[in-house]
């Protein structure tokens, strides 16, 4: 009889919260907010999907499922933008929740939680910076000026043309980056944990790359004049150097390049170091 009594209780509970799932308002709200407000530094999470357009004008368009009406949390304080909701929620896999921002200027893109991130137009900051996080995935964008992009936690960046001066790349916790570098005096790469690098054309006159624990880095379409690199831990790369090509490759490593660098690579046993 015990027994019974617990069945119908959890029968009873998985009912009313499945009632409440189906009763909840599905209707597709649509708003403009913070016309003309400053919008320098944007903050996205809790799985938004996030357009940020580069425009003369500043607003946010959003547009969400009814029912996340009291859980909204888009705010701007100090030139930043924060998109997200007030307290954790476990959504209807149908429910909506879309931000599309328009701004002149972003200098900080900081997405965690799995939010769907897309940048349409060109963008310039001193110097800008793009932080993904916890699954995150950003795509597009013409990104210009000194740029430093940081993604760890399996986040994802694609399709995307950096054309600056500088730049900056850490990927971390097997995250993926693949875009075009055309780079005027020097990129920073740093990969860790069974990260992945791959750029499509551009240039770099030099480059700095440390790549570790089982990543891999192919730069075979991006010119380089001069690299140093450092290869451990099982990791590889491919890279066009025309100038010097100096460093490291230990630990099980491989380093294939393609030109006619002159070569200063230390190597150990378990390693190699060969022309493509």
């Amino acid at each position: 009889m015990k027994k019974n009594i617990i069945v119908i209780f959890f029968g009873l509970l998985c009912f009313s919260f499945g009632c409440r799932e189906k009763d909840l308002d599905m209707t597709l709200v649509e708003k403009t907010v913070y016309d003309g407000a400053t919008i320098q530094a944007i903050t996205a999470e809790d799985a938004w999907d996030v357009t940020v357009v580069q425009d003369d004008q500043t607003f946010v368009e959003l547009a969400y499922s009814a029912f996340l009406e009291d859980y909204l949390r888009v705010v701007v304080n100090d030139g930043e933008l924060k998109i997200g909701f007030n307290r954790y929620l476990n959504l209807p896999s149908n429910t909506e929740m879309y931000a599309t921002v328009h701004t002149p200027s972003m200098q900080q893109l900081h997405c965690s939680e799995a939010v769907q991130a897309a940048l349409e137009g060109s963008f310039s900051g001193h110097p800008l910076t793009i932080t993904l996080s916890e699954g995150t995935t950003c795509r597009g964008g013409h990104l210009t000026g000194n740029v430093d992009l940081k993604l760890d936690q399996a986040s994802t960046m694609v399709g995307f043309t950096v054309d600056g001066a500088t730049c900056t790349v850490d990927l971390d916790e097997a995250s993926v980056l693949k875009g075009t570098l055309e780079i005027n005096e020097s990129l920073l790469v740093r990969l860790n944990d069974a990260s992945w690098m791959t750029t499509y054309g551009g240039a770099a006159p030099q480059v700095s790359a440390e790549v570790h624990e089982a990543s891999s880095l192919n730069m075979l379409e991006t010119e380089v004049g001069a690299m140093h690199i450092t290869l451990t831990a099982a990791s590889e790369a491919s890279v066009f150097v025309t100038g010097t090509l100096e460093g490291s490759v230990t630990e099980a490593s491989n380093l294939t390049y393609k030109g006619t660098p002159v070569l200063n690579v230390d190597t150990d046993e378990s390693s190699t170091v060969h022309p493509l």
